[in-house]
């Protein structure tokens, strides 16, 4: 595969399902915008650039995986990246909620 391939960026059903449910928070906290707009960038990211979004964690050069995690406001995700054949794996999707007052 070439740099310019696009990473392969399955979702799970369970990821699926959270991304559903911290919309829900998110719009309930009036951040529907704000939400959806961090959740396009980064689906865009993770197929475009899964290697150099956010920041390395750790390596796993046994399984020949690299463990990220990336921020786009409200949302960060915790992604594993195998290189060679180019297939993200997202682990966790997080929500922060805002502070209250």
């Amino acid at each position: 595969m070439t740099p310019d391939t696009p990473f392969d960026v399955p979702i799970s059903g369970a990821i699926s399902d959270l991304v559903r449910r911290l919309y829900d928070q998110a719009v309930s906290d009036g951040r529907r915008r704000d939400f959806l707009d961090a959740y396009r960038t980064i689906t865009a990211r993770l197929e475009s650039s899964a290697d150099t979004f956010g920041e390395e964690l750790f390596a796993l050069p046994r399984l020949g995986v690299v463990v990220r995690v990336a921020l786009v406001a409200p949302l960060s995700v915790l992604y594993s990246l195998h290189p060679v054949s180019r297939l993200v794996t997202i682990g966790d999707v997080t929500y922060t909620r805002p502070r209250s007052r």
